[in-house]
């Protein structure tokens, strides 16, 4: 890196970092020079094939994480021009030579400006190798500018947003939102972060943070969150493969069909009342009604 150091902005407390060092603001943290792509790029190459003699298949790389942020933990920015030369010039080429069958995605893109991403996906060389793109916090703002403008690009949401730590019932609201939001804009794939926190969720960055599971070090008590049973709806009755139903356009809910025929339907009620709601699907109509403050799945057997 330009900084020789793994973070980007310099923080007393968490990294020791001295202010000048600190990345340029709209800079490349990486240095963009041939031997050092060259070596990058076999790293990658030399990680998936490693991975792959122990049995463990690398399906995608997002090359990096969060690339337009400069963080107080390893962080790495890069101009959107760069990222895309490095992909074109050097990543794809190398696992084309090695025989990578590992996908490259175009991620984890961390901001809302599109033209960031049409950098990448209008430059034909990068196109060769690109299957997809990455979004995450920001991104959020341009996923549905995207999807309009490449409705055949796999789209994925690669981190969810982390919280404060509090674990309420009002951030799995908030998190079913940002669900309904990528999701119902293209995303194929939605990505929670923190599987299991201790009791305190405090990160190594000093961040309190969300996590699907909290853990008691001192008691072994262990407690499902409500973000688990947010996810958890969705994980056990969404199958892989499965396709999502274009429905009225109101954010209290989505559709999808699995591969065994069989729909899901995910009902969700933000307010503090119960509603009744009716769904209609094929030739059959139910009405239900939803208590507040819940989320609901309502699974539609092969034969209904």
């Amino acid at each position: 890196k330009t900084n020789h150091h793994y973070a980007g902005t310099p923080d007393e407390t968490y990294n020791g970092m001295a202010p000048q060092q600190a990345n340029t603001p709209d800079a490349t943290g990486f240095k963009m020079l041939k031997g050092y792509l060259e070596a990058y790029a076999l790293y990658f190459s030399k990680f998936i094939r490693s991975y792959a003699r122990e049995g463990i298949p690398i399906e995608a790389v997002h090359v990096q994480n969060e690339p337009c942020s400069n963080q107080k933990f390893p962080s790495c920015k890069w101009r959107a021009e760069d990222l895309t030369h490095f992909i074109g010039a050097y990543l794809g080429p190398r696992f084309e030579a090695d025989g990578i069958d590992c996908r490259i995605f175009f991620g984890t893109v961390n901001t809302a400006r599109a033209d960031y991403f049409y950098t990448a996906l209008n430059d034909t060389t990068a196109m060769k190798y690109i299957k997809g793109v990455g979004f995450q916090w920001s991104g959020k703002d341009a996923i549905p500018v995207i999807r309009r403008a490449y409705p055949q690009m796999q789209l994925w949401q690669t981190e969810s947003e982390c919280g404060n730590g509090n674990n309420d019932w009002q951030y799995a609201e908030y998190t079913w939102s940002l669900i309904y939001r990528y999701l119902s804009n293209g995303a194929s794939v939605y990505t929670c972060w923190n599987m299991a926190l201790d009791h305190t969720g405090i990160s190594t960055w000093g961040w309190r943070q969300n996590a699907l599971v909290s853990i008691d070090k001192q008691t072994g008590e262990v407690t499902y969150n409500h973000e688990y049973y947010l996810m958890k709806h969705l994980s056990r009755f969404v199958q892989p493969g499965a396709y999502r139903l274009k429905t009225n356009e109101t954010d209290d809910h989505l559709a999808f069909l699995n591969p065994d025929g069989r729909i899901t339907v995910m009902l969700v009620n933000t307010d503090t009342n119960e509603k009744v709601r009716r769904i209609t699907v094929r030739n059959r109509r139910i009405t239900l009604t939803v208590k507040p403050k819940s989320f609901n799945t309502i699974l539609f057997k092969t034969t209904d």
